[in-house]
C-alpha cells in the first residue's frame, strides 16, 4: 500500500535512526505529527521553534546523528532560523522541515505567506520546496544527504496538501547515512574520559588531562569554581 509524503518521510527518518522531532505542532504539521504518532519517533513539544532547532543541534552535536526539528507555516518555520545558525557554525547534521499553505493558496497573498528557500539559503547547505508528491523520495534522500555530507543544515518546506499525498515508492538507500567513523571514535573516547573521570578523586586535575582540546574552555572553567 502507498504511503503518504508524511509517512516516507517519518519512514525515513526512523529507519537512519532519529529517535526525537522537536517543535510546535501548527496545522500545516497535522500530517507529519499523525504520521509520528504511529511511529516509534517521539515529537517533543516545545514553547517556541528556536528552542526546538537549538535541542536538535545539540543533539546532533552530542551523537552525531540527524537532528530534526520543524515548525509550521509562517512565523512558525522564521523562527528556527536563529537555533539553526548553531547547527551550522558548529556543523552539527541538522534537518530543519518547514510546514507550508497548501498550493492551491501560492501567490495569493495567503495570510503569514513567507519564502521559506530564500529564508533558509544562508543557515542551509541545501534547503528545497516539495511541491509534488512525486518529487518527495528523492528530494527527502536528497536533504539527509547533504545534511550528513555537509556537515551542517539541510531544509525542507513541504505544503500541508503534499504531506497528504501518496508518495510513489519511498527514500531508497536511505541506511548508508549513519554517523561517521571519526564522530563515532570521538564519542567513545569522551565517555571514557567521562567514566575515568567519576573513579577519580582529583577530580579538576583528571578531568584537565582527559577531556578533549577542544572542552579545555570548560576545563577551565570548572578549575576556576
Amino acid at each position: 500500500m502507498s504511503q503518504t509524503v508524511a509517512e516516507v518521510l517519518v519512514n525515513a527518518l526512523e529507519s537512519i535512526g532519529v529517535k526525537h522531532i522537536f517543535g510546535l505542532i501548527g496545522d500545516s504539521l497535522n500530517p507529519l505529527a499523525d504520521a509520528v504518532r504511529r511511529s516509534a519517533i517521539e515529537w517533543v513539544g516545545v514553547r517556541h521553534e528556536e528552542g526546538g532547532a537549538l535541542a536538535a543541534a545539540g543533539q546532533a552535536k552530542l551523537t552525531g546523528q540527524l537532528g530534526v526539528c520543524c515548525g509550521t507555516t509562517g512565523p512558525g518555520s522564521t523562527h528556527l532560523v536563529a537555533g539553526l545558525y548553531e547547527a551550522a557554525r558548529d556543523h552539527a547534521p541538522v534537518l530543519a522541515i518547514s510546514g507550508d499553505m497548501p498550493r492551491k493558496a501560492h501567490g495569493t497573498d495567503f495570510i503569514q505567506t513567507t519564502e521559506p528557500d530564500l529564508l533558509f539559503r544562508d543557515v542551509s547547505l541545501y534547503t528545497e520546496t516539495i511541491s509534488s508528491p512525486a518529487q518527495a523520495p528523492a528530494v527527502i534522500h536528497q536533504a539527509i544527504a547533504a545534511s550528513y555530507g555537509g556537515r551542517g543544515v539541510a531544509h525542507l518546506t513541504i505544503p500541508q496538501d503534499v504531506f497528504e499525498s501518496k508518495a510513489d515508492g519511498g527514500v531508497s538507500s536511505i541506511r548508508d547515512f549513519e554517523a561517521s567513523p571519526r564522530d563515532r571514535s570521538e564519542r567513545r573516547r569522551d565517555r571514557r574520559a567521562c567514566s575515568a573521570d567519576r573513579r577519580c578523586p582529583n577530580r579538576r586535575d583528571h578531568v584537565r588531562w582527559r577531556l578533549p582540546q577542544r572542552c579545555r574552555r570548560i576545563t577551565r572553567l570548572i578549575r576556576s569554581d
